[in-house]
């Protein structure tokens, strides 16, 4: 029915050209936690400060040239009402970054992983600017991912040779401390109402 009004189907992962060519792949996946959570959903993301792709439903996916490259930042914009001014029409638009910083490389027919990226409140920040970035190694869940979501491209591509971003990933101890927290602050916010 939707497909004959001319609708678009909701897009439930990001999406890939039938063929890269020569081209690598850059994969990962964001979990924002209390008031970034909405980061999670969908949100742009900026490679050396230019638009290349999405986040959708938490996963990234883009195709890129091999070389080297920084993961700049998310992205998020927002309607901010329009009007008539003087015989021209202005519209607003609110925009949100969250600076990320990390760089990468990106090999032909290769797949890199930047991790899982837990987006943090910063509790001690009153004005609810600031946050925390986790990133986390997830490569077998990443692996997974690219064979069950793309198997056209994973016999293509290298899946079982990705390669981990460099930078600092979070350690043992301190994930140990990430994951009580998160789950104190699930329970808290669920009350009475637990979902499994």
């Amino acid at each position: 029915l939707t497909a004959g009004c001319g609708a678009s189907l909701p897009v439930y992962q990001p999406e890939l050209p039938a063929e890269l060519g020569d081209k690598g792949l850059v994969v990962g996946q964001v979990v924002g936690i209390g008031r970034l959570q909405g980061w999670s959903r969908y949100s742009d993301v900026l490679i050396d400060n230019r638009k290349k792709g999405m986040v959708v439903n938490s996963f990234i996916c883009i195709p890129l040239s091999p070389g080297d490259y920084e993961f700049s930042s998310l992205l998020t914009s927002s309607s901010g009402g329009s009007g008539f001014y003087g015989g021209v029409t202005v519209t607003m638009t609110n925009t949100t970054t969250l600076p990320l910083n990390r760089k990468f490389s990106i090999r032909s027919r290769q797949i890199t992983n930047l991790g899982l990226l837990v987006l943090y409140p910063d509790t001690k920040d009153k004005e609810q600017k600031s946050f925390l970035r986790f990133f986390i190694d997830n490569t077998r869940d990443m692996q997974h991912f690219i064979k069950t979501s793309y198997p056209q491209h994973s016999a293509k591509l290298n899946v079982d040779g990705m390669t981990l971003a460099p930078g600092p990933m979070t350690q043992d101890n301190a994930l140990q401390l990430l994951r009580k927290d998160i789950a104190i602050k699930a329970a808290a916010q669920a009350g009475r109402h637990v979902s499994y």
